[in-house]
């Protein structure tokens, strides 16, 4: 903001009404702006088709500090654009210059997608010489489930005995309560995904280069899922050729039960869990495990994010277990329910073993090759996909 000599020249109260203001390569229609100035902070009403609410802004105690930019903001309706983000220019700016920020938006909505209620708070520190923009709190809170995260992006800096600076880097720690996976995922643009499904996302990523836009070929990090008790629905042909494997339907044909009675339109789930780990880019996981009534999938391998490819290793087996009448026979005549008990167990797992599949499922995330594997030389065509339920 102005200060010194042309602070007397500022006015201390103004008004604007914009048909469409072009900001950040984003068009804001119908804008009204009514401001006054108090010294040198200023506050602000704004309106828009796009938002509402009420701004401040408190300049740094000294020229070339970072200032405090507090908004309440009603409604929040980020406009399409062609390049970068809403806040991508601000950001790219040096971190000593990025304000402190205490933002909340009762109804963010990003896409056409309502994320529901926002709030953020941010401040700077020097760190041994090192200017860090820490986020304190991100959370965004709807009906389907709730994000909070914690992190920071650190500037460029020197290091003793290297001739280059090291690049900037941001860093998040982030817990994801989930309600709702299938109305998370509806939010999120992804509709007819999932259906139910409670539990947790949890993980900490890092990567070179600032907030607005993850750069994959340097994300690193730590993934962690547990989901409970969903369904898995009809996706887009590329991941459903994945899902006929996941899903059972594969045994469909090697057992005499027809699981599709039991999958219909979807798989539902018992849990979906496992952990992940991210390096330049590329995922990896060796305990990802889908329980399911009619079976189980457990799945170990790698995932490409930079090339959206993957190299995964899927074992498919039938969930059989100790019918109920021999239960009733073991406690009624324990001779010879023992008998039947032990009989029926063993045979459980004889069946288990000669239903059990193999897969390696390799190529593009669009277009997967899956190939059964332990001798069993059968190909999945990856351009059919009612080939998936084979």
């Amino acid at each position: 903001m102005p200060g010194g000599a042309f602070a007397q020249y500022v006015p201390s109260r103004f008004a604007v009404h914009v048909g469409t203001l072009t900001l950040l390569k984003r068009h804001w229609e119908n804008v009204v702006v009514g401001a006054t100035r108090s010294g040198r902070d200023w506050q602000a009403n704004l309106a828009s088709n796009q938002v509402s609410g009420h701004l401040s802004w408190k300049p740094g105690p000294v020229p070339g500090t970072p200032g405090t930019l507090e908004a309440r903001l009603a409604r929040l309706v980020v406009p399409a654009a062609t390049e970068n983000d809403l806040i991508g220019r601000a950001i790219s700016a040096p971190v000593q210059n990025m304000p402190a920020i205490d933002l909340i938006v009762n109804q963010l909505i990003v896409r056409g997608h309502d994320l529901g209620r926002l709030q953020v708070n941010a401040h700077n520190f020097d760190e041994s010489g090192e200017p860090v923009w820490q986020l304190d709190a991100l959370d965004i809170s709807n009906p389907a489930a709730h994000l909070s995260a914690t992190g920071n992006w650190r500037t460029s800096s020197e290091v003793a005995g290297e001739d280059t600076p090291t690049p900037r880097r941001t860093a998040l720690d982030f817990h994801l309560d989930i309600l709702d996976a299938g109305a998370l995922l509806e939010r999120a643009g992804m509709p007819r995904t999932l259906k139910g499904g409670r539990g947790t996302l949890t993980g900490d990523v890092s990567w070179n280069g600032g907030p607005s836009q993850i750069n994959y070929p340097t994300l690193n990090g730590n993934l962690a899922v547990d989901l409970r008790h969903g369904q898995i629905l009809k996706v887009d042909p590329g991941v459903s050729r994945l899902l006929g494997v996941l899903s059972l339907q594969s045994l469909a044909r090697f057992a005499t039960t027809d699981f599709r009675d039991i999958i219909g339109e979807g798989l539902p789930f018992t849990s979906v869990t496992g952990t992940g780990h991210i390096e330049d880019g590329v995922g990896h996981t060796n305990d990802f495990r889908l329980i399911t009534a009619p079976g189980r999938a457990q799945m170990t391998g790698t995932v490409d994010l930079v090339h959206e490819t993957q190299d995964l290793r899927v074992r498919v087996a039938p969930t059989l277990s100790v019918g109920a009448g021999v239960i009733a026979a073991t406690i009624i005549n324990p001779l010879i329910g023992l008998g039947a008990l032990v009989a029926d167990f063993a045979l459980s797992h004889t069946l288990e073993s000669a239903f059990t599949l193999e897969y390696a499922i390799t190529g593009s995330w669009s277009k997967p090759h899956i190939e059964r594997l332990r001798g069993d030389q059968g190909k999945i065509d990856a351009q059919t996909p009612a080939a998936a339920a084979r």
